[in-house]
């Protein structure tokens, strides 16, 4: 995707116009522009996803110490039709995303200005024997903006874990104005960090690296755009298990990007996960990578767009596996 901005503008590429039609549910849009406005209609997300293959062994070790409260997780098959290039091998697809959030509704309240938001998830997961892929997070964090306090993801974080069903942390990023910055050859990176021991008032906090992603557009792309929103679409598994509306259930962020402003693009490059790409605290995805343990994964295939993002409320996962709509897909 063309770059469409410079430091200190705020032209939104794309808007959400989901929260009118659905006024009781969290709605957002994902962007992946160099910079948009803080303004925009419901949840303006800024994002790049990869594709990274981690041994099957490391993926299912992460998946089940990350979330240690879930049980009967398991590994299913990947098909070729809908992901090429993990059959045959001992290897499993693990979804690493990163971006910008605006415009944050949910029901009759908004979350006043921007966050970046980045996790680590690996897909095609089953519960308790079922043939319904889902999303297991490894990983997620959630932060400030150059235009949000510098803990602004605190809050969003502690209602995550505590009521929403997702364990989120603290994170840094870098750029801090935009999804990811460019150079002048076109490539483009992004950061993301969880802070362990935050400290703005004087600094330097301390913090464990979660990814870096170093990409260009894709000559050659490996997998086709609706193989991957297939995959990203995939049900998230809730792991804080909280027992009354969350305990065993999914939740579904359908990701739109059939409006006119998507601009989805395919996009290649590398991805370097560390010790904070897991919540295990063993470096699982670092010791797994094929550079023998400094946790780089070259030559990961991927995609970016500007997509309006609609969440569900809990539902059970496979009843979720059920009602994604083929509109996103």
């Amino acid at each position: 995707m063309a770059i469409i901005g410079t430091i200190g503008q705020t032209t939104a590429q794309c808007t959400n116009q989901l929260a009118s039609w659905n006024p009781n549910l969290r709605t957002m849009t994902a962007n992946d522009s160099r910079l948009l406005t803080i303004h925009g209609i419901a949840l303006m997300h800024l994002l790049a996803w990869f594709i990274v293959p981690i041994s099957k062994s490391a993926v299912l070790r992460a998946v089940q110490k990350s979330n240690p409260l879930v049980t009967g997780l398991s590994l299913l098959d990947v098909p070729a039709s809908e992901l090429p290039g993990f059959q045959g091998n001992d290897l499993h697809p693990v979804l690493v995303q990163s971006g910008w959030n605006d415009d944050i509704r949910l029901d009759v309240l908004q979350i006043w200005g921007a966050l970046f938001q980045a996790s680590v998830s690996a897909l095609y997961v089953s519960k308790d024997g079922s043939r319904t892929p889902l999303q297991a997070d490894t990983a997620g964090v959630i932060g400030a903006t150059d235009s949000s306090p510098p803990l602004g993801g605190l809050v969003p974080a502690l209602v995550s874990t505590l009521f929403g069903g997702t364990t989120l942390g603290i994170g840094n990023f870098k750029p801090t104005d935009g999804a990811y910055q460019t150079d002048i050859n076109g490539v483009m990176s992004a950061n993301s960090k969880v802070a362990i021991l935050p400290n703005p008032l004087s600094g330097p906090g301390v913090e464990l690296e979660l990814a870096d992603m170093v990409f260009t557009s894709a000559a050659r792309p490996k997998y086709t755009l609706a193989q991957l929103k297939r995959v990203m679409n995939q049900p998230v598994l809730l792991n804080t298990q909280e027992p009354i509306t969350n305990k065993g259930k999914c939740i579904l962020n359908t990701y739109y990007l059939n409006n006119a402003t998507a601009n989805p693009q395919l996009r290649t490059g590398n991805v370097t996960l560390g010790p904070g790409s897991t919540f295990d605290l063993e470096s699982t995805f670092v010791k797994a990578a094929p550079d023998g343990g400094f946790g780089h994964y070259l030559s990961v295939d991927g995609m970016s767009a500007c997509a309006q993002v609609l969440g569900s409320n809990p539902l059970y996962c496979d009843d979720a596996g059920e009602q994604i709509d083929p509109a996103a897909l």
